[in-house]
């Protein structure tokens, strides 16, 4: 006589649904500076776009911009109020 024994007492067997946990898209530095300067046609400081687009390296952000200036996305212009302070643009 063949008794069958449990194999594994307290087994808690899994739902049949399925669960799909679907993360949004990490937004890049750039297209983060992108949309930033689209709202601001008279152009903004570096740290103001660091505050503002909430990127915390300086560094980051630093090399973005010169990659954008590169691909002529973004133009590098002193204020015209004070003349020390670098202004960063959409290139339109």
């Amino acid at each position: 006589m063949v008794t069958s024994k449990i194999v594994r007492r307290n087994k808690k067997t899994l739902k049949n649904s399925v669960d799909i946990d679907t993360k949004p898209r990490k937004i890049s530095t750039r297209e983060k500076i992108f949309n930033l300067l689209k709202d601001y046609e008279n152009g903004l400081p570096m740290m103001k776009i660091s505050l503002l687009a909430n990127i915390k390296s300086g560094g980051n952000i630093h090399q973005t911009l010169n990659f954008m200036m590169l691909d002529n996305q973004v133009i590098k212009e002193t204020c015209p109020h004070c003349d020390c302070t670098e202004l960063y643009k959409i290139n339109i």
